[in-house]
C-alpha cells in the first residue's frame, strides 16, 4: 500500500475529501499500470463521497471517468487473444475492471437517488439529469465487459439499469438528450437490451465490437413501451421481447412463450423497424449497393458482416429454440482447437501410414488436447463442458477438431457459443462441420526462383451444409478459386479443385472442392 500511495502528488491523500483543483494533478499521477491505477480510482472515488456539495461531487466524478474508461479499456484489451478457461490474472482484471465501474456508477446513482423526486434547486436539474445517464452508461460497459469475457451480464448492473430508467422516466426525461449528455437515457437502456438479446456468447471478439457499433448507430429504430394485457402466441409481432424489471433480464421473446402475460411494470421492446431497417441494408448489400450509402461501415462488404447481420435479423426477429432435449448420459470427448493442432493431431494419431508423393507426413508439433464432457447433441452439433487439459486456440468462432477416445476419427466444428463461468468452468456450443476429415498437402506455386513450398490442408469429402459436397480448410491466403488440392482417400489418390470461399476467418479459410 505504501507503494502506491508514494504515486500520489506531494499534498495529496485520502484522509480528507479531494478539492476539484488537486485532481488534474492527481490523475496526471496515475500509474500507467492498470489494475494499480484502478486501485487508486476507487479509493478517489470512496473520498467523493464525502463531498457535501452537489455541483462539486459530481464535476469530480465526471473529470475521474475519462481515467476509468482508459482503465477499463487495458482490460478489454486484454480478452483480445484470450485462451479459455481464462488464466487467473485475467480473471482478475475481469474482476477489477468491473469493480472499478461498479464504485464509479454507484457514485453518480447514489446522489441522483438522493435527490430524485425532491425540488431540485437552481442548477441541480442541469447536471443531474446528465449524471444519470453516465451512470446508465457505466452498467451497460459493466455488462459489455462480462461480454467480452464471455460471461453472463451482472445482475446488479441489470437491476441499476431498471432502477436509472424508471427515475428518468418518472421524471420525464427519459425521451431526452440532456445538455452535457451523449444520449437519452431509454436510448442507453435500449442499446444494452439490443446487445443482450443479440447473445454475445455467440460473437468473436471482433464481432462482439461490430455488433456494439451497429447498435450505436441503428438503436433508434428500436421502441420501448408499456407492457399490457395478455396476447396469444400467434398475435405477437416478430421482433418483441418482453423485459421484466427485476435483478436481470428476463431474455425471452414474447413469440417464443406459449402466453404472453405482463405483468404491471413490464416493459415491450420492439424491434419491428429495426428488423425493416436489417432487411434493407441485408438486400441492399446483396445487390452491390455502397455500404455507405446503407449507413454501414465500409468492412460490411465483406461475407462476414453480411453473415453477422443474417445473424442479427433473425436474432432480433425469430431467435431459434432448442430442437432436442439435453442427454443425461455425458461421455468424454478430446478437444483440439485451431488448424495448426488440428492438423497435426491428425497426422500424428491416425495417419501413421507410409509417406507417398506430398500427401501425409508426420506431425510437426505436439496438439495441445483437452478433455470435455457431452452436455448434448444433435444432428447439427454439440454443447460441451470443460472437464480438463489445456485448451490451446479455444475461443469464439475457432475451428475445433473432437475426437472420441474409443474410436479413430475427428470431427470438425466451428464454436458457435462460448460461455465462461466461475471456478474454471466453461461451456461451448460447436456447430458439426462434418464427421469425416483428412489432412494433407498441397503445391504452392513457385516464386521467382521456381522454387515451390508444400502448405497444409484439411479436406472435408462430405458436408452436410453443403449439401453433400466437399470443402476444404487451409490458412487464410494458402488458398485461392481454382486452385488443385491433392490428396488420399480409402487408398484412392484423389485431386479436387476449390471453388468460392465460403467461410473466412482470422485464422483459416474455408472454400468449396470439386472433382478435378
Amino acid at each position: 500500500m505504501f507503494v502506491l500511495f508514494s504515486l500520489l502528488p506531494p499534498g495529496v491523500s485520502f484522509t480528507s475529501a479531494p478539492h476539484p483543483d488537486e485532481l488534474s494533478a492527481w490523475l496526471a499521477a496515475l500509474p500507467d499500470e492498470p489494475d494499480k491505477a484502478a486501485l487508486l480510482l476507487k479509493k478517489q472515488l470512496y473520498r467523493i463521497r464525502g463531498v457535501v456539495n452537489t455541483h462539486a461531487r459530481l464535476k469530480m466524478l465526471d473529470k475521474l471517468l475519462g481515467a476509468s474508461n482508459r482503465v477499463v479499456s487495458a482490460f478489454e484489451a486484454d480478452l483480445i487473444q484470450a485462451r479459455y478457461p481464462l488464466s487467473a490474472e485475467l480473471q482478475r482484471g475481469v474482476v477489477i475492471g468491473n469493480d472499478l465501474l461498479k464504485r464509479h456508477a454507484r457514485a453518480y446513482t447514489d446522489t441522483v437517488k438522493r435527490l430524485s423526486g425532491k425540488w431540485l434547486g437552481v442548477g441541480l436539474a442541469p447536471i443531474l439529469r446528465p449524471a444519470l445517464v453516465r451512470a446508465m452508461e457505466l452498467e451497460k460497459r459493466r455488462l459489455l465487459l462480462a461480454f467480452r469475457a464471455y460471461t453472463p451480464g451482472s445482475r446488479s448492473a441489470w437491476k441499476n439499469l431498471h432502477l436509472l430508467y424508471r427515475i428518468a422516466k418518472k421524471g420525464g426525461y427519459a425521451k431526452t438528450v440532456q445538455v452535457g449528455a451523449s444520449d437519452t437515457p431509454e436510448r442507453v437502456y435500449i442499446k444494452a437490451l439490443l446487445m443482450t438479446f443479440a447473445e454475445p456468447a455467440r460473437l468473436t471478439q471482433q464481432e462482439l465490437e461490430r455488433v456494439r457499433f451497429y447498435i450505436e448507430r441503428h438503436a433508434q429504430h428500436a421502441m420501448l413501451s408499456e407492457g399490457r394485457g395478455s396476447l396469444a402466441r400467434h398475435e405477437v409481432p416478430a421482433g418483441c421481447f418482453l423485459v421484466r424489471q427485476q435483478d436481470d433480464v428476463d431474455n425471452g421473446p414474447m413469440r417464443k412463450r406459449r402466453g404472453t402475460n405482463p405483468i404491471s411494470g413490464d416493459l415491450v421492446l420492439d424491434c419491428g423497424s429495426l428488423i425493416r431497417k436489417l432487411r434493407e441494408q441485408i438486400d441492399g448489400l446483396d445487390h452491390g449497393i455502397m455500404p455507405s450509402k446503407l449507413d454501414l461501415p465500409s468492412v460490411a462488404k465483406r461475407p462476414q458482416y453480411l453473415a453477422m447481420l443474417r445473424s442479427l435479423l433473425q436474432l432480433w426477429s425469430e431467435p431459434p429454440q432448442r430442437r432436442f432435449s439435453r442427454q443425461h448420459f455425458r461421455p468424454r470427448i478430446d478437444l483440439v482447437a485451431g488448424f495448426d493442432d488440428i492438423w497435426s493431431f491428425m497426422t500424428g494419431r491416425y495417419f501413421n501410414r507410409r509417406q507417398t508423393d506430398n500427401l501425409m507426413v508426420a506431425a510437426e508439433t505436439t496438439p495441445q488436447i483437452s478433455e470435455w464432457s457431452i452436455a448434448n447433441e444433435s444432428p447439427t452439433g454439440f454443447a460441451l463442458q470443460y472437464v480438463s487439459g489445456d485448451t490451446g486456440a479455444t475461443a469464439s468462432g475457432a475451428l475445433i477438431g473432437l475426437s472420441p477416445p474409443t474410436r479413430g476419427t475427428v470431427y470438425i466444428c466451428m464454436v458457435r457459443r462460448l460461455v465462461s463461468r466461475e471456478h474454471n468452468r466453461v461451456d461451448l456450443g460447436l456447430q458439426k462441420y462434418a464427421a469425416m476429415a483428412i489432412a494433407t498437402r498441397f503445391t504452392l506455386q513457385g516464386d521467382a526462383s521456381g522454387d515451390k513450398s508444400q502448405a497444409r490442408a484439411i479436406v472435408l469429402p462430405h458436408v452436410p451444409t453443403l449439401e453433400g459436397k466437399a470443402a476444404v480448410i487451409a490458412l487464410p491466403g494458402t488458398l485461392w478459386p481454382g486452385k488443385r488440392v491433392p490428396f488420399r482417400s480409402a487408398d484412392e489418390e484423389l485431386t479436387y479443385v476449390t471453388g468460392a470461399a465460403i467461410e473466412q476467418h482470422p485464422d483459416y479459410e474455408i472454400f468449396s472442392l470439386s472433382p478435378d
